[in-house]
């Protein structure tokens, strides 16, 4: 099983919003994307990954949540949300940089998991902000536009700089 590419940080695709799975979607293949995604995820350190970021343009995320939990989830909705917290993030798609972001703290979110059942999930702290930040993804937001204006200027000159985007 090989990994996926990982689409740059100025790539348009990374704008556009995602298509929700269908239940008539070959789930075979759904799970392959999902292996191949956590392969990825895994091969750039990361803790959160979506399809968007490697050129797919579906509502899938994959999470390890650190604490030794692993998640697929599939067309995830924020059911509820509750409190706000400031973390630091990060992304597989700007190496090399992070930056603070507001979240809501504690989060209630819907999905459909690997096999396709619908689950539900409530999470807080790190394992929502990582959760929001690839549901942002899915619809074509970035990270870094959760951040205060002038970090979020640093980080694109960081980046052209670095890599010439």
């Amino acid at each position: 099983m090989n990994s996926l590419k990982l689409i740059r940080y100025s790539d348009p695709k990374l704008k556009r919003a995602s298509s929700p799975v269908r239940k008539q979607t070959n789930w075979m293949e759904v799970r392959q994307l999902v292996d191949r995604m956590f392969k990825t995820m895994y091969m750039y350190r990361g803790f959160g990954l979506s399809a968007p970021q490697v050129g797919v343009a579906l509502q899938i995320i994959v999470i390890d949540d650190q604490a030794g939990q692993k998640h697929t989830m599939i067309n995830p909705k924020i059911l509820s949300s509750e409190g706000k917290i400031e973390v630091e993030e990060s992304n597989v798609t700007f190496p090399g940089v992070s930056g603070y972001t507001e979240r809501d703290d504690k989060i209630v979110v819907s999905y459909l998991d690997y096999e396709g059942n619908p689950r539900r999930l409530q999470v807080n702290g790190a394992a929502s902000a990582a959760i929001q930040q690839q549901i942002d993804h899915l619809n074509g937001i970035l990270f870094t536009e959760r951040m205060s204006r002038l970090h979020s200027e640093k980080i694109k000159k960081k980046m052209k700089k670095k890599y010439g985007d």
